[in-house]
């Protein structure tokens, strides 16, 4: 035996939720609660009528697209009431954005915009960097952050304070540079010392020189 289908109204609501007693209502698609009896409904032109009529009111303030199906309407009409309602055309504005500080900022190591949490903005020239793109295991604790091409031009001690604040944000290849150091300046020590000793011999054989010829 075959059931014959019947088509629902448009104005049958879909959407219902229980009471404290048990008693079932249609939830308000705006305020998401039970609508009570003495609450009234609003219908709009596309036929849904599954909200407090206060509700889509309200709703029609900011605009006036279905929130069920997204057609416009430009009548709310109370569910057997007598009570019908005009609504103006509008369309919600995105705000203007001039914050200048809100500008879209990419990576220029990979060109991406995303992972803003661990983007770093050169103090200089406001370049972006993430952190895994230059090596860094987290963001340096640091009051002002610059890149590698900035960084040069600072004063030695901002240097020196940075390669150490990347150091301990897991920048491997600033802590060899300082364990190179050391090492590189007793290598231009023994170099100088070599240097001041070739040339005490270059002056010593010249004197020798000079006597036998005066002799």
């Amino acid at each position: 035996m075959r059931k014959r289908l019947q088509k629902k109204s448009k104005s049958e609501p879909k959407y219902k939720v229980c009471d404290a007693n048990g008693n079932l209502l249609v939830r308000c698609l705006v305020c998401i609660e039970g609508i009570e009896p003495g609450i009234a409904r609003g219908i709009i032109d596309c036929g849904h009528d599954q909200f407090c009529f206060a509700c889509i009111k309200d709703w029609a303030n900011v605009t006036n697209k279905c929130p069920l199906c997204n057609l416009r309407f430009y009548t709310i009409k109370e569910l057997n009431g007598q009570q019908t309602i005009s609504i103006e055309d509008k369309d919600q504005k995105k705000p203007e954005v001039n914050d200048p500080f809100l500008i879209e900022v990419r990576c220029i190591k990979c060109g991406s915009d995303l992972d803003e949490d661990i983007m770093l903005l050169c103090d200089e020239c406001d370049n972006g960097f993430h952190t895994t793109c230059i090596g860094l295991k987290q963001i340096p604790e640091l009051d002002e952050w610059f890149c590698d091409e900035c960084i040069i031009e600072k004063p030695l001690e901002i240097q020196e304070n940075q390669k150490l604040a990347m150091i301990k944000a897991g920048r491997e290849e600033e802590k060899e540079v300082i364990e190179q150091e050391p090492k590189k300046r007793k290598r231009l020590r023994k170099l100088g010392d070599q240097i001041k000793k070739n040339q005490k011999r270059r002056t010593s054989s010249s004197m020798e020189n000079v006597e036998i010829c005066l002799n």
